[in-house]
């Protein structure tokens, strides 16, 4: 019986500390549970605060840009504001400019006066030009009148000086050239700089090289161009030869003196210091003055006032026509080196060709006609196959008048003495 006890008495005490040891794993179980779910709580606090930073964190970032990009567009509205009132002052400049020059023109076109150069020189409304663009054009022509004439008389004078002093002297092989030399380099061409110097240049533009295969072509194109043309001049001399009962070859003076002077001096002035000059006077002065009208009137302008300087009829229209291809070529490659190479080569032909023209010789009229067709034929070739590369610039200030191109003082002195010279020399 005590043993049984004994035994219940284990059992029970088993029981209770099983009980305890349950009781205490359950107690150990609910506080690793709160400890994982305290855990828990403070890793979703701890992302919840990081989300929250980095939302503060991005929403002042977009504050900033949007904070940048209105004072980007405060920026540009000030800049177009600022543009804008630049483009509203330039157009009042020129609006005033125009008036201006609108009003100086009535002046100088009723006598009452003279242009006032004086806002154009100084630039106080904003312009590059020094000068109306009419009297530039007046000036320019003014200019060639003044040397034309400085020319014509310092021969008159020279002649009238040899004629009293040694009249032998002129029929030497050497006067003819040597009073052409006086005259258009000792007095022409310094009288055309001084007074064409006052005139402000044009944009200066870069030197463009050429390839010797379009100089070759633009020499056959010039010839072509010069003996077609020349055909003209050929039809109208011998008309007029025949109502005077002339010599056709007496309608032309440069064939006198070419083929009664030097030859050796004949080719240095006529091929080489004649060509030089002239390109100097009309391809790089006289154009670059006039080419910020534009291509167009800049060639045809000096392409007909180089053929007016010539003074005769027999060199008028082809020397016209070279004028017209010698200034394109000095307006795209911004230089004359290649028109004075070109002249050369064209004045060089001319001194040999014409005295072999005015011979008798067969053989001499054969190849002069070969080379005539051949030139003719090659020029013409060369000028289809290239036509279509022509460009031509428009004008940087353009006239308000077009007809300002030639009624203004200047060109009209200048015409009206070349056309006079002209007519004298063809009648007499």
């Amino acid at each position: 019986m005590d043993d049984k006890q004994d035994i219940d008495q284990q059992d029970n005490s088993q029981q209770e500390n099983n009980q305890q040891n349950l009781n205490q794993q359950n107690l150990n179980q609910q506080n690793l549970n709160q400890q994982n779910l305290n855990q828990q709580n403070l890793n979703q606090q701890n992302l919840n605060q990081q989300n929250l930073n980095q939302q503060n964190i991005n929403q002042q970032n977009l504050n900033q840009q949007n904070i940048n990009q209105q004072n980007i567009n405060q920026q540009n509205i000030s800049q177009q504001n600022i543009s804008q009132q630049n483009i509203n002052q330039q157009n009042i400049n020129q609006q005033i400019l125009n008036k201006q020059y609108t009003n100086d023109q009535n002046t100088y076109q009723q006598g009452l006066g003279q242009y006032n150069t004086d806002q154009y020189h100084t630039g106080q409304y904003g312009m590059q030009e020094e000068f109306p663009s009419k009297k530039i054009l007046s000036r320019a022509g003014m200019a060639l009148f003044v040397t034309g004439l400085m020319v014509l008389l310092a021969q008159i004078v020279v002649e009238v000086l040899v004629s009293l002093l040694s009249p032998s002297i002129a029929n030497t092989g050497w006067y003819v050239w040597a009073l052409t030399a006086f005259a258009v380099v000792g007095v022409g061409f310094p009288t055309f700089y001084t007074m064409i110097k006052r005139i402000p240049d044009s944009k200066k533009r870069e030197v463009v090289k050429m390839k010797p295969t379009h100089f070759i072509g633009l020499f056959f194109i010039c010839t072509a161009a010069m003996y077609i043309t020349n055909f003209l001049s050929v039809i109208l001399t011998t008309m007029i030869a025949l109502l005077k009962g002339d010599n056709i070859f007496d309608m032309n003076p440069l064939v006198d003196a070419i083929t009664g002077s030097n030859f050796i001096l004949t080719i240095l002035y006529a091929s080489i210091v004649a060509p030089i000059v002239e390109e100097l006077i009309f391809r790089k002065y006289l154009l670059n003055k006039l080419r910020r009208f534009g291509d167009v009137p800049a060639i045809l302008l000096t392409g007909f006032a180089f053929g007016l300087f010539h003074m005769n009829l027999s060199q008028f229209f082809y020397a016209s026509a070279l004028g017209i291809i010698f200034a394109y070529v000095a307006i795209r490659t911004n230089t004359v080196r290649y028109t004075i190479l070109l002249h050369i080569m064209i004045n060089f032909i001319g001194t040999v060709v014409t005295p072999l023209a005015t011979s008798k010789n067969i053989l001499f009229s054969i190849l002069i006609v070969a080379w005539v067709l051949s030139a003719i034929a090659l020029g013409s070739v060369f000028f289809i196959l290239n036509v279509r590369k022509i460009r031509l610039e428009k004008s940087e200030w353009p006239l308000l008048k077009k007809s300002d191109y030639f009624f203004n003082l200047g060109t009209i002195l200048y015409t009206v003495f070349c056309l006079v010279v002209i007519i004298i020399v063809t009648v007499s």
